[in-house]
């Protein structure tokens, strides 16, 4: 009997992990928020950069041969998210500083994976 290789198993299911984020984010990012006091302002960048931070990693974890492809479609989906906020939603609007702190998320992944990999070798 052939015995699996258990490390390589969950990067097989990556791509749709990586779609289910996609689509979660969307619907989070895209749903009304009633106005209130809520968190202060710097926290939210801070869930922006997290966020596309997990999303850049799993990405390239997903499709690491076209790692640049999903950081970039990342940075346009920033943007794509921040006009649909405005146009979609009443509560919401778009905020050039939440991008900002999208493609900071992006840039983390990459220093993160490069250091890795740097230290690896």
């Amino acid at each position: 009997m052939l015995k699996k290789n258990v490390s390589t198993q969950p990067i097989h299911y990556m791509p749709y992990l990586f779609w289910a984020l996609i689509i979660l984010t969307s619907i989070l990012l895209l749903i009304e928020i009633p106005h209130q006091d809520g968190p202060p302002k710097h926290l939210d960048k801070v869930a922006h950069a997290l966020i596309f931070l997990t999303l850049s990693y799993v990405g390239y974890t997903a499709f690491p041969k076209r790692s640049t492809i999903v950081y970039l479609a990342l940075a346009l989906y920033g943007i794509l998210t921040e006009l649909l906020q405005q146009v979609l939603t009443t509560t919401r609007g778009a905020s050039i500083y939440d991008w900002y702190a999208d493609i900071a998320g992006i840039f983390l992944c990459i220093i993160a994976i490069s250091l890795f990999k740097k230290r690896l070798s």
